[in-house]
């Protein structure tokens, strides 16, 4: 892509995020569905590292670190999608 298609295209994405944002309901909801994937993320991070906290292993730390992102993962994914409204 040349550079001004690449600024036309985030120029339109960037009006389409904005529309909405201007929703209320389409964003609580966003936000609702997003903190429910965190908590999905959490019960995993939990049923993961509890075991290995019950035993005293030294590799909690870093399970937890690896766990934890594939939350963060389902709010990327999960996400609105822009090109489908407005």
């Amino acid at each position: 892509m040349t550079i001004p298609a690449t600024i036309a295209e985030s120029t339109d994405l960037a009006v389409k995020k904005s529309r909405l944002v201007r929703s209320p309901t389409r964003y609580l909801v966003s936000a609702m569905l997003a903190g429910v994937y965190i908590g999905v993320g959490e019960i995993l991070l939990l049923s993961v590292a509890g075991p290995l906290e019950a035993g005293h292993s030294g590799a909690v730390r870093l399970v937890e670190g690896a766990v934890f992102p594939i939350a963060l993962l389902l709010v990327l994914f999960a996400g609105p999608r822009t090109s489908a409204t407005v």
